[in-house]
């Protein structure tokens, strides 16, 4: 974890604020739950028995080019990348390193603040309604179908706004970031249409009949990179919107936890 911990994240991915680097270990009983859910794999095939997450607020290229980072710093021809962005697991998004080091398997997880956010969210939930819900299981039933239904739909809810709501956000964003690099001539890229971008970009204007909602001293001026960073700090704002309210979600259900129990939460979520 250290190789991880000294890489100076904020040059490498060139994110606002701080880029969080913690280790973990799977424990006891974690990895028993593992096992006993998929023998078939066998103890020497686990990927995660230790593990290192890096957290930081990406775009999604920013996420890749710390990936690119990580393979580098370990030389590892054997690493395996899995990516959770593109195929999510019960919602989950993310992308995973797996490097095979020193006899066991160390699994490398690569998150946005917002993957983050939404994955320590959905794992209070799976603590207090049951585990299974991590891989697409239904939650406990509790006490009654009524209730049992409004967790199912709940998860379900929860699930599709990390594909639909988060994924497309951050795809937006990244995107914006792209334009934005290629017009200051801040990215190098192999991408034809960035290339064409970087090199019209100072002939370009954008009008309010493109943007309806530009503020009207972007409007009278119409300058790209002007409008580009507008873009990018509305997108900004959206998701640290996003990221507040996953945040006080967590939190709430953590208070519920400790004061009430785990069946504390079901009485909110079916109030009418």
């Amino acid at each position: 974890m250290n190789a991880l911990v000294h890489i100076p994240w904020e040059k490498v991915a060139k994110a606002p604020g701080e880029v969080i680097v913690a280790g973990r270990a799977k424990t006891l009983d974690t990895l028993l739950q593992k096992l006993e859910r998929t023998p078939e794999i066998g103890f020497a095939n686990v990927r995660d028995v230790a593990g290192v997450r890096v957290v930081g607020d990406f775009t999604l290229a920013e996420q890749d080019v710390v990936v690119g980072v990580i393979k580098r710093v370990f030389q590892c021809p054997d690493a395996q990348i899995i990516d959770r962005r593109a195929q999510p697991e019960a919602g989950y998004r993310a992308v995973h390193v797996v490097l095979p080091l020193c006899g066991v398997h160390v699994e490398v997880q690569v998150r946005t603040r917002l993957q983050h956010h939404w994955a320590e969210l959905f794992e209070r939930l799976a603590d207090q309604w049951g585990r299974q819900i991590r891989y697409g299981g239904a939650p406990d039933p509790g006490d009654s179908s009524e209730l049992a239904e409004t967790r199912k739909e709940f998860v379900h809810d929860l699930q599709q706004a990390s594909v639909e709501v988060i994924a497309p956000m951050e795809e937006t964003r990244s995107s914006i970031d792209l334009l934005r690099r290629a017009v200051t001539g801040d990215v190098q890229s192999d991408d034809p249409m960035l290339e064409r971008i970087a090199r019209t970009a100072p002939d370009m204007t954008i009008t309010s009949e493109e943007l309806p909602d530009l503020p009207p001293e972007l409007a009278h001026t119409g300058n790209l990179t002007a409008v580009l960073d507008w873009e990018m700090a509305k997108a900004q704002s959206l998701a640290n919107q996003l990221g507040e309210s996953l945040l006080q979600f967590s939190a709430l259900l953590a208070e519920d936890e400790e004061t009430q129990g785990p069946q504390a939460y079901d009485e909110g979520v079916t109030q009418p």
